[in-house]
């Protein structure tokens, strides 16, 4: 009966880590379901330029529904050896009604991220702000110790309203 409880424990215990790796609302089990998270510098780059990525994430959307856009994506994607990408889980939250995008395809199909070159998988965390004038693309790190750490940030201008 001891043995019984003490491996339905430890089946729990391991069962909230995978799910907690999982960081956003929106989860997919498609993933590789053991990788290291970047925690106080970043492992894997882009390999074209943060402001590149932000155009691949918010592609199909109309210049007038950019303008106007306000809100936050947040996106986990895991990282393998050769650069491929795999959305683990995301979140967004925005001022209009339906999304003017497909957050989700957009985000499953980023290419150019510099592979691991090992056989580990690597979770990339990001944060975009959508704001009055501005986009801002935040990369993040995360240890359960510490919490939420701010790895790079880079600003971009929105383009101007057509009058």
């Amino acid at each position: 009966m001891k043995i019984r409880n003490f491996s339905i424990l430890v089946f729990l215990l391991l069962s909230n880590t995978l799910v907690a790796q999982k960081l956003f609302s929106e989860k997919f089990d498609n993933c590789s379901p053991t990788f290291s998270l970047e925690k106080d510098q970043i492992r894997i780059t882009y390999e074209k330029s943060d402001s590149l990525l932000v155009n691949k994430i918010v592609n199909g959307i109309e210049n007038k529904h950019f303008i106007k856009l306000r809100g936050v994506i947040a996106a986990q994607l895991v990282i393998d050896s050769a650069g491929t990408a795999c959305l683990n889980s995301y979140d967004y939250k925005f001022n209009m009604l339906r999304k003017p995008f497909d957050i989700e395809e957009n985000l499953k199909n980023i290419k150019g991220f510099e592979g691991t070159g090992t056989k580990d998988f690597i979770s990339v965390l990001f944060k975009i702000f959508f704001e009055n004038k501005t986009v801002t693309f935040r990369r993040l790190g995360y240890s359960r110790n510490t919490g939420w750490n701010v790895l790079s940030e880079s600003t971009f201008k929105k383009p101007e309203e057509e009058k």
